[in-house]
């Protein structure tokens, strides 16, 4: 399964073996900026510009729950590899940590001294939480207790794009305009690696399950690079867009 978001108001659900669409996912009032799928496949989340997270069951197309509790656009959202937490990013300074099972907030993470910019991560087990702060850093946090951050995460020259973590949460990665992707340690804030290659903008990373490998993409330069994170060399470049 993979799952879109769209400025026109909707998600949607494909089949990734044929790249048919299952289903569009309709209830949000405004752009749908972030979304993310359990491990499962069986929860899908949405963010979107009219403040709200929709918790949604894949199977059916079905609202489960409402998430309400932002002030001002919701940008980003994630789910524990289990389904049972979710995290919201907004404009609004937040981040909340949220029950699935009934759809209340959990606790409010505050510590951004400006809108939550971009999108937010959870480790798999839903134990740290990763976050855009200022644009250029990143804010690591036990989601257990919430009331001051671990650690900020600052080495980037322009503005951060996008956010991961490993799935055991001792790895992060970020992608920035300054045409790079950091590999963290997020255990004492460190840099393991910068990875460069990109000639223009990257505006997106993920990592493997097992944190062994990276792929980041670029916007203008149209390239994806997949990345070895032992040694921050690159295995290969992913060529065939004709646009960013």
């Amino acid at each position: 399964l993979a799952l879109s978001a769209s400025r026109d108001k909707t998600c949607i659900l494909w089949n990734i073996s044929d790249g048919t669409p299952i289903r569009t996912l309709r209830g949000h009032r405004h752009w749908v900026f972030d979304c993310a799928l359990s491990a499962d496949g069986k929860l899908a989340l949405t963010a979107s510009r009219d403040k709200t997270c929709i918790l949604w069951n894949t199977c059916d197309g079905t609202t489960i729950h409402t998430l309400r509790g932002h002030t001002q656009i919701v940008t980003g959202c994630a789910l524990s590899a289990d389904g049972k937490l979710a995290l919201s990013a907004s404009a609004d300074k937040t981040c909340i940590l949220w029950n699935t099972s009934d759809g209340t907030p959990i606790r409010t993470l505050r510590g951004h001294e400006d809108r939550v910019t971009g999108n937010c991560a959870l480790s798999a087990d839903g134990k740290l939480a990763l976050s855009i702060y200022d644009e250029h850093a990143y804010i690591i946090w036990n989601t257990f207790e919430g009331k001051q951050p671990i650690r900020k995460l600052n080495g980037h020259n322009n503005s951060v794009t996008d956010c991961v973590l490993s799935a055991d949460g001792k790895l992060a990665l970020s992608a920035s305009r300054d045409k790079t992707c950091i590999l963290w340690n997020t255990c004492d804030g460190t840099t393991i690696h910068t990875l460069r290659g990109h000639t223009h903008f990257v505006t997106g990373c993920a990592l493997s399950a097992d944190g062994r490998l990276a792929l980041s993409a670029g916007s203008h330069d149209t390239i994806c690079i997949l990345w070895n994170t032992s040694d921050g060399t690159p295995i290969r470049t992913l060529r065939g867009h004709e646009d960013r």
